[in-house]
């Protein structure tokens, strides 16, 4: 880790990801070992959510829904399913396209028995409506349906302006 002169103004890391991660030279969370150990065992915590972030707007929502179903899959066969979740302590949203909802409702249901994916995520960057627009209401109450809380990661993005009618 980089050391930085204490100037009492505050500093954040040019990258996303803990500085700390980049040690081994593969990308922040690659090297599930130091994943388990930073976030689990140096934090004492019990559970931890992946969550999967883009980082740009589609503007086209099956090409989303596509890009949804590959991250979840990925997810799956990686983290939840594999050897390294035996412990049953990672969880995930189900990444879904709200503006396909056919093929949210779709993403929805073939994940939702699934004993890690506990929720569903918006990428918020994607809507391109408030999040209570009619265009969502399917896809909102399938998750209702189908008992799992929806979920967003907010970040910084400038497409954010639809989150609400005003904006951030």
């Amino acid at each position: 880790a980089q050391e930085v002169e204490n100037t009492g103004l505050f500093y954040t890391s040019p990258t996303a990801a803990r500085t700390d991660a980049l040690v081994t030279g593969m990308r922040p969370g690659e090297d599930k070992q130091l994943y388990t150990q930073q976030v689990l065992q140096e934090s004492d915590t019990d559970y931890a959510f992946l969550l999967p972030l883009s980082r740009a707007k589609w503007w086209d929502p099956e090409w989303e829904s596509a890009r949804c179903t590959a991250t979840n899959t990925y997810i799956a066969r990686e983290w939840l399913d594999s050897g390294h979740n035996a412990q049953g302590r990672y969880r995930a949203g189900i990444r879904v396209s709200p503006g396909d909802p056919d093929g949210a409702i779709a993403e929805m249901n073939k994940w939702a028995g699934h004993p890690y994916f506990a929720q569903v995520q918006f990428a918020p960057e994607v809507l391109v409506h408030p999040v209570g627009h009619p265009l969502y209401r399917p896809v909102l109450r399938e998750a209702a349906r189908l008992g799992l809380p929806v979920a967003m990661h907010i970040t910084r993005e400038s497409s954010m302006q639809s989150m609400t009618p005003v904006g951030y």
